[in-house]
């Protein structure tokens, strides 16, 4: 993970997938703050983006292992 700090407080590099409003949804990472998570508004992209939720663990073992991702709407 990364390690910026922007205004004294350390920015870590979170996975995200980020769902546009026509459905599109992109996997990316973003840097955030240690508390990033659910209700966190942000800019990338030329987008606002605010955190929605922990994207759901799949049933398949080979797509259980994977990074665990915060889903973000587009409110823009």
């Amino acid at each position: 993970m990364g390690a910026q700090v922007v205004d004294d407080v350390p920015m870590l590099e979170w996975p995200v997938a980020l769902r546009y409003p026509n459905g599109r949804v992109h996997e990316t990472t973003i840097d955030a703050p240690p508390d990033f998570g659910p209700g966190f508004e942000f800019d990338a992209f030329g987008r606002r983006w605010r955190a929605v939720a922990r994207k759901r663990g799949s049933r398949r073992a080979a797509e259980r292992e994977q990074l665990e991702r915060i889903v973000c709407r587009c409110i823009d």
